[in-house]
């Protein structure tokens, strides 16, 4: 299972990852594939999804697109630029833990559109903001919007929420890999949404075994049938592996 994260790159040296990366390209500086994070951010995602001892899916393969610079900042056309380069790749999962509280551009929304239609399920964080405001492209209701709960799975204080919010994981003190080949807890929706991606990178491992590839809307229908109806501070709720698998 091939999954895209889209952030300010990874430690491509990490003990923990450099055998996963099979694919980047950074959006910052068009002419090298170094993606080497001086963040921090993006190789913490991609521990948690892919990490060897932090990971939930730690044979799935990544593909790196660097379009966030060192203080986790970047634009538009960047991040345009990492979805084209997650559609050319035909990755199963794209991880966006990035967000903007105003809608995207036409030109974004359609090619996020051409990368769901082409059967990529695409998760993102709701946001930080603690306000009932669920960030682009979180919102949209062909993204998988996670948002955050803390130790007693309840939502994280900090966590945006509300009806186009579709799912929450554990986004408090999480544990992953770091830049300089190091481990740091880090808390935040940006810790919940990989932990989707990679469970959503083992369930589709799981029905690919069996010959069935699940598409974007199956995985969206195992989703809204954790629970029978949503609710703003939860969505769905808490996202379930064991559960979306027997469904």
């Amino acid at each position: 299972v091939k999954v895209a994260i889209i952030d300010t790159g990874v430690d491509m040296s990490h003990q923990d990852l450099s055998s996963k990366i099979k694919g980047s390209v950074n959006m910052l500086n068009k002419t090298t594939t170094d993606v080497t994070d001086m963040n921090g951010h993006g190789t913490h995602v991609a521990g948690i999804i892919a990490g060897e001892k932090t990971g939930v899916a730690p044979n799935a393969e990544l593909y790196i697109a660097n379009v966030l610079n060192e203080k986790g900042q970047g634009t538009m056309a960047n991040v345009l630029d990492g979805i084209t380069f997650a559609i050319n790749h035909n990755v199963d999962v794209l991880c966006m833990s990035l967000g903007s509280n105003i809608p995207l551009p036409d030109i974004m929304t359609s090619r996020l559109k051409k990368a769901y239609s082409q059967g990529m399920a695409i998760v993102c964080a709701t946001g930080n903001n603690g306000r009932q405001s669920v960030e682009y492209p979180a919102h949209y209701d062909y993204v998988i919007g996670v948002g955050g709960v803390n130790r007693n799975l309840e939502r994280a204080t900090f966590s945006n929420y509300g009806f186009d919010m579709d799912v929450v994981a554990p986004s408090v003190d999480i544990l992953s890999t770091y830049k300089d080949n190091r481990y740091a807890f880090m808390s935040g929706t940006s810790t919940a949404s990989p932990l989707v991606a990679g469970g959503i990178a083992l369930i589709k491992s799981y029905y690919k075994k069996q010959g069935v590839e699940l598409s974007p809307a199956d995985i969206m229908g195992m989703l809204s049938n954790i629970n029978s109806k949503k609710d703003r501070q939860v969505g769905y709720g808490i996202f379930d592996i064991g559960k979306m698998i027997t469904m």
